[in-house]
């Protein structure tokens, strides 16, 4: 029996088209092999017939399309807003007359009340002025209590008067080159050159006071001598010149240099000399310093010469001028 049926398998020859000049009837999975004037088959496009298997269907590809209506353009978040929830009853703000001072300490303290303000309907306190006059009472004893003070202090470092006078005084002094005697210099240069003196007068309060005389003779060549007496006296306040004296003559030691301490004379007193005999001529400077009661004092002889000087003399000559002025200032 003959259907309209394919052929099963991939090798099976279809039947024979009749004799004669009719031409076989193609059957519906056969594509006609004309080609129209654009060279494209006339077979139907959806239909694919493979040998041996069942024809697939292939859809045509379309062309691809933009989409009509474009992506909408991306817009900024915007957080939803929060409506605010006015509570039931408002607020009522407070009317203040002026702003309140800040809290004097750290916030996490609860401020001091005010002193005297009291509370609502308490009456105000009424302020005593009892503290300030003890206080000023209190305050003038301490300062009474500190100007005593002062003044005992000031007489435990010689304040009142016996501390800083004693046995002697310039008051009647108007030359101080009258307390010794320029001439024992012509020993060893005969001509006066030179004679001066000053006197500054003691202060009533605190006292001190001082005499200075300086003489200097020449003689042939390079002879020449000098006298300085220096005469100071204790005051209210402040050391004894004599020890700034002291530390300076017998403070430097070296080649023709010597002191010593020197009894006899006052409470304390020292000598100290310099001698050079190396160069062409001659040179002698001999001090003694004396410290006696309220008196410091000192004198110095120097000599220049082209012989030799008789340092014996000097200091004879020099001691005897010391003596002389503690004479002449005793009371």
């Amino acid at each position: 029996m003959t259907d309209n049926n394919p052929p099963h398998g991939g090798h099976e020859v279809p039947p024979s088209a009749p004799s004669g000049d009719a031409e076989p009837t193609p059957q519906w999975w056969e594509a006609p092999t004309t080609s129209d004037s654009s060279g494209s088959s006339g077979a139907d496009p959806t239909m694919v017939r493979v040998p041996g298997q069942f024809d697939a269907y292939t859809p045509p590809p379309q062309p691809y399309a933009p989409p009509q209506q474009p992506y909408p353009a991306p817009q900024p978040y915007t957080p939803p807003q929060q409506q605010y929830a006015a509570p039931q009853q408002p607020y009522a703000q407070p009317q203040y007359t002026q702003p309140a001072p800040p809290p004097p300490g750290p916030p996490s303290y609860p401020q001091a009340p005010v002193y005297g303000a009291g509370y609502p309907g308490t009456p105000p306190r009424r302020r005593s002025n009892t503290g300030w006059i003890v206080g000023g009472i209190a305050a003038l004893v301490l300062v009474v209590a500190l100007i005593g003070g002062l003044v005992v202090a000031a007489k435990s470092i010689g304040g009142d008067s016996e501390s800083w006078t004693g046995d002697y005084a310039m008051a009647k002094v108007t030359d101080s080159c009258s307390l010794v005697t320029p001439s024992v210099l012509t020993r060893w240069a005969p001509t006066q050159k030179e004679l001066t003196h000053t006197e500054d007068q003691p202060d009533s309060d605190y006292g001190g006071g001082s005499l200075n005389c300086d003489a200097k003779y020449e003689g042939a060549s390079i002879n020449s001598a000098s006298l300085t007496m220096d005469a100071d006296f204790a005051s209210k306040y402040g050391s004894p010149h004599y020890n700034i004296w002291k530390d300076i003559d017998t403070g430097t030691t070296g080649t023709g240099r010597s002191f010593g301490a020197l009894g006899g004379l006052g409470q304390e007193a020292y000598f100290a000399y310099r001698e050079d005999t190396s160069t062409s001529f001659n040179s002698l400077n001999y001090t003694i310093g004396v410290l006696d009661s309220n008196l410091s004092l000192q004198v110095e002889i120097s000599i220049y010469s082209k012989t030799s000087i008789d340092r014996s003399a000097v200091a004879a000559a020099t001691e005897a001028q010391a003596r002389q002025v503690m004479a002449g200032l005793r009371k």
